[in-house]
């Protein structure tokens, strides 16, 4: 399998929970140290995007690299960019995760892999739309559109997807592969979290 890092996006301002989603606790960790210790286990580097002076758990820096958004709650595309930036030049692939969708899918990681082939990009479509994040970018491609997007002043995450090509993969083909993994489910909400907690409680 070529070399893939995952990039967690936790620095933004939350304004809908109210309050950081990545201190959220589930179980007996937080909603950040959950997508960190999931995708650890499927990759050889986690690269968390965190907002300035955002306080963070100890990770094991040998399996996770800390990047540091430019200036408090920019958008995504700036941790983004900032996550790329600092990614070995080994890295073929990245897998771009939201700190605040817990149920993370390897099998569908290695969907993605498998089904990328020449394109820079492979991408769920849900509900016709393809979806920037539980997606699969080659890097250089990816750091190129990022850095035109900013100069732009572009916000939206999403617009990555319109400047590069790339493979889409219809939300369907998860079930077939994984029928518990569900890395396109997010807690946006204090009702979404208080729900999780329910199902995790049962």
């Amino acid at each position: 399998m070529p070399e893939v890092v995952a990039i967690v996006l936790c620095g933004g301002a939350s304004r809908r929970m109210g309050r950081s989603k990545a201190d959220l606790p589930l179980g007996r960790e937080t909603l950040l140290e959950r997508a960190v210790r999931q995708l650890a286990a499927a990759v050889d580097l986690v690269v968390v995007a965190a907002a300035p002076g955002q306080s963070l758990p100890a990770f094991d820096s040998r399996r996770v690299r800390i990047v540091r958004d430019p200036s408090p709650h920019p958008g995504p595309l700036h941790g983004l960019g900032a996550a790329l930036a600092v990614l070995p030049e080994s890295a073929e692939f990245a897998y771009l995760a939201a700190v605040d969708a817990p149920w993370f899918s390897a099998k569908w990681l290695r969907l993605l892999v498998g089904r990328v082939g020449d394109r820079d990009a492979a991408a769920a479509t849900v509900d016709g739309r393809l979806q920037p994040f539980a997606a699969l970018y080659r890097v250089g491609p990816a750091r190129a559109a990022v850095a035109r997007l900013l100069a732009e002043g572009a916000r939206r995450l999403s617009a990555i997807l319109e400047r590069l090509e790339v493979r889409s993969v219809p939300v369907a083909d998860l079930a077939a592969v994984d029928s518990t993994g569900d890395p396109f489910r997010d807690l946006d909400r204090p009702e979404d979290y208080r729900r999780a907690l329910d199902e995790m409680a049962e």
